[in-house]
């Protein structure tokens, strides 16, 4: 788990923006808490008005893609903005980093200087997870390049449903995942610590084909991020959340000023605090990292320092965990948005645990 804390695990988010937004309903004067990860979860986060966010990881390097981020947004042109950090062909990017520096958290900055391979590449796809997502992108090409192209060029979701029902080879892409969803491969390439709790209820190769079938039934692929990852190895722009969309970054970057950036394991920082603090917790897959002690503390915590009201988002990935029966009277759980969260969420890999605490 220490490498995973000591490395840049993920560069280009793959959480639905839209389920967020759905789930949090942030009003002007909201202060929000959220993992910051892949940075892309606080600035989408900011397309809405709020009065303040709180970003937080524990893995400093994550952070400092997030300082990385907001630079490049407040101090580049949008065309510049978005070739800078890879979305489009560009050239002098290491050059463009030492004008930023002066913008970035000097740690920040002073990390990203002894990392230009990455930044002259574009720092979009340098996570680890997103370099295996091209692998696994170059595999699914060898397999099946023509129907692939075919698939993200459909701008007809009829034509697509069509597509997947008399071409699509739903077996071998089932026997697919099962393969790279194998507890033991998975975590040896990837090495994330919510590997190591996934459900005994749960099949991931059957579970993912699954959802991913779902998924490809209500939306055009080239409107999914993960997907655009996975069988692509980058994203389509139509799948493009607003921090990398030109009206998205106008609105974006009038609020960074609200933005803060803490590097530090989120429980202690909720048990730091004295009191109500925030209206909204964003905090993404935490729970399928925590062991069941670790649980009771983080809950414990959000109800010391919810607001009366405080909305909550918690995602889960391949584990099926409950609350606590000793917290439960404090988490008033909205079921139905749950499932209609699940049913629409591009990024389907997730279960929710959304609603309000008391």
């Amino acid at each position: 788990m220490s490498n995973f804390f000591s490395r840049l695990s993920y560069s280009f988010g793959n959480e639905d923006w839209r389920t967020e937004s759905a789930a949090l309903r942030i009003q002007p004067n909201d202060e929000v808490l959220c993992i910051t990860a892949s940075g892309d979860r606080p600035l989408n986060l900011l397309h809405q008005p709020c009065k303040r966010i709180v970003s937080i990881d524990a893995n400093p390097i994550q952070n400092h893609l997030l300082h990385l981020k907001a630079a490049a947004m407040k101090e580049l042109s949008f065309p510049d903005y978005l070739g800078f950090l890879g979305a489009s062909d560009f050239s002098g990017r290491t050059a463009i980093l030492q004008k930023l520096a002066s913008s970035m958290d000097h740690e920040a900055a002073q990390f990203w200087k002894s990392r230009l391979k990455m930044i002259e590449k574009g720092i979009l796809y340098q996570g680890e997870v997103e370099r295996l997502s091209k692998v696994v992108a170059k595999g699914a090409s060898l397999l099946q390049r023509k129907k692939l192209k075919r698939l993200f060029e459909m701008d007809n979701l009829e034509e697509q449903q069509r597509f997947l029902k008399e071409e699509w080879n739903g077996r071998l892409w089932e026997s697919l995942l099962r393969i790279l969803l194998n507890p033991l491969i998975s975590w040896f390439f990837i090495e994330d610590p919510g590997l190591t709790n996934v459900a005994s209820s749960i099949k991931p190769g059957k579970y993912i084909y699954h959802r991913m079938h779902e998924s490809l039934h209500r939306d055009l692929a080239k409107k999914n991020l993960l997907l655009s990852m996975l069988l692509q190895g980058k994203v389509s722009p139509e799948a493009y959340p607003p921090y990398l969309l030109e009206d998205g970054t106008e609105a974006i970057r009038d609020r960074l000023n609200r933005l803060e950036v803490k590097t530090m394991d989120v429980i202690e920082y909720l048990e730091s605090l004295e009191g109500p603090t925030f209206d909204a917790f964003s905090l993404s897959d935490v729970i399928s990292y925590l062991k069941p002690p670790q649980h009771m503390r983080l809950y414990q915590a959000m109800i010391k320092t919810a607001k009366p009201g405080a909305r909550f988002c918690l995602r889960q990935f391949l584990s099926a965990k409950e609350l606590p029966e000793a917290v439960q009277p404090h988490f008033t759980r909205d079921k139905a948005l749950e499932s209609e969260l699940e049913q629409k969420d591009n990024c389907f890999v997730y279960r929710f645990m959304v609603g309000h605490i008391s």
